[in-house]
């Protein structure tokens, strides 16, 4: 969470974050160390991520193609109507991967069987 937050909070954020990189101070905060590798995300990136995870919640391919087009995903000359076609029939044959052989293991389910 940890480093979520140092992605919304500042403008730049440590690139290279693994235990080696961090110490647990005294007081319980978490130091970052060795800033051999840092980022900046744009205000411009920032909100077209925004609209990325929007749209992919609630499945808006162009919404989502253009987001990924704005963050710099794709090439300048983009078809955004193409892509996001591309993109709707990925994640529609991922979601049928995931429900393919799916057995219900849930609690509820088990107790409803019994």
């Amino acid at each position: 969470m940890c480093r979520f937050g140092s992605l919304i909070s500042c403008e730049s954020f440590h690139a290279d974050v693994h235990a080696g990189n961090l110490w647990l101070l005294r007081d319980g905060r978490v130091g970052f160390i060795d800033f051999g590798i840092v980022g900046r995300i744009s205000p411009r990136t920032w909100a077209a991520m925004e609209i990325f995870l929007a749209s992919f919640a609630t499945e808006d391919y162009n919404a989502m193609a253009s987001a990924l087009s704005e963050m710099g995903a794709t090439g300048n000359d983009i078809d955004v109507d193409s892509f996001a076609k591309d993109l709707q029939k990925i994640f529609s044959s991922l979601q049928v991967m995931s429900t393919e052989g799916h057995k219900d293991t849930s609690f509820y389910h088990q107790q409803k069987d019994t």
